[in-house]
């Protein structure tokens, strides 16, 4: 195990907010009968919460060698007899029995972007019973604009020339990749935080939402920052928004940026429109400053142009993952040049044959694309 990794356990161990609020849901859920799935189990500290339940069996699942660890700590807990562990993606299980609980932390600063929905979704269809309990059971996830300008200021240094080398050719890597940021706090933020979207922890439909949120003092916008509230249960929520009660403590905020900082005032609008997908994590955001009605700065961004891709990287066919997110690439940057939708629509009909089959499906994914970043 890599000090890195270490460390990122030992903060989930010393977080009394994040595991007060499992402990308390799991309280909720859990009788003497429960069989829970801990998946993603880590180091095993959820599947000690659930046998601190009450829980009759925990399943412990983990892809990777710190399965070991969980293996060792339960053999060293009062629980080691009701705990059984399977090394294993959770996609890949097979269990002896079906589960009452299914609990898990992978949750990312907007909550899917760490694979729970994705998990959840299949541990729903094959692993759960048809009432199972899903902690978390479900997310609000949440935006603001903010001014961070230290994580900005690593994104103006690749438009610099340090050495004299000019470095503009990373900038747009820079730009279109989001964040971790961490102790971020209410000062940071330029508005009130505003709910995008709400959806079951279960639920891997794309995200297509757009929130208006006015700014509430002046300042420098630096981008904007996502987070979340998960519904526990009943009662319990637990969340890395410093502005609804006491945020977890080792949990990340998603920092996305914009292309130049710019300058907001008390009433100025913020709008963020936001395209996500809960399966493969591409985010695509695009944000329009307003200021009475009149446009103050707007950019488009996509995680799909934050790839470190190279024409040799792409493959050669439509199966390749690389080559699949090409056309979004293309797309992002010709409307930020300005293309129109039919301009667009004739490149990609033009540039990728292979992916669509005539001029019809190239306007309907021209459609697609900016619709999400207009």
């Amino acid at each position: 195990m890599s000090r890195l990794e270490l460390t990122e356990h030992w903060s989930y161990w010393r977080d009394d907010v994040k595991i007060q609020a499992y402990r308390d849901a799991l309280r909720t859920a859990i009788t003497p009968e429960s069989v829970v799935l801990d998946l993603g189990c880590g180091t095993g500290l959820l599947g000690l919460l659930a046998c601190e339940a009450g829980a009759r069996k925990v399943y412990a699942v983990d892809g990777g060698a710190i399965l070991n660890v969980a293996r060792d700590i339960a053999l060293a807990s009062p629980y080691a007899d009701r705990i059984e562990h399977f090394r294993e993606m959770s996609t890949r299980l097979e269990l002896p029995e079906k589960v009452d609980v299914v609990v898990a932390d992978q949750i990312g600063g907007m909550a899917f972007d760490a694979g729970t929905n994705e998990y959840f979704a299949d541990a729903r269809h094959r692993l759960a019973t048809d009432d199972a309990v899903f902690i978390p059971g479900g997310f609000s996830l949440r935006l603001v604009p903010a001014t961070c300008p230290a994580e900005f200021d690593e994104l103006s240094f690749w438009t610099s020339a340090p050495l004299g080398v000019e470095l503009s050719s990373v900038a747009s890597l820079a730009n279109n990749t989001i964040r971790q940021v961490y102790e971020q706090t209410t000062s940071s933020f330029l508005g009130i935080p505003s709910t995008l979207a709400e959806m079951p922890s279960w639920d891997t439909t794309p995200i297509d939402a757009t929130v208006d949120v006015q700014i509430t003092r002046a300042g420098c916008m630096h981008g904007v920052l996502g987070m979340f509230v998960a519904d526990m249960a009943p009662g319990v929520v637990m969340t890395n928004d410093p502005s609804v009660g006491t945020p977890m403590q080792q949990r990340w905020q998603n920092f996305l940026p914009i292309d130049a900082a710019v300058p907001v005032e008390a009433g100025d609008v913020a709008s963020v429109a936001v395209r996500a997908d809960p399966i493969s994590y591409q985010i695509t955001w695009a944000v329009k400053v307003t200021r009475a009605g009149a446009i103050v700065q707007r950019s488009a961004h996509s995680t799909a142009l934050g790839i470190f891709l190279g024409k040799d990287d792409l493959g050669t066919s439509p199966e390749s993952p690389p080559y699949r997110l090409e056309p979004w690439r293309v797309a992002i940057e010709r409307l930020a040049c300005g293309v129109s939708k039919d301009e667009l629509a004739k490149t990609i009909a033009s540039d990728f044959p292979a992916q669509f089959a005539d001029l019809r499906a190239a306007s309907r994914f021209a459609t697609e694309v900016w619709e999400a970043v207009r």
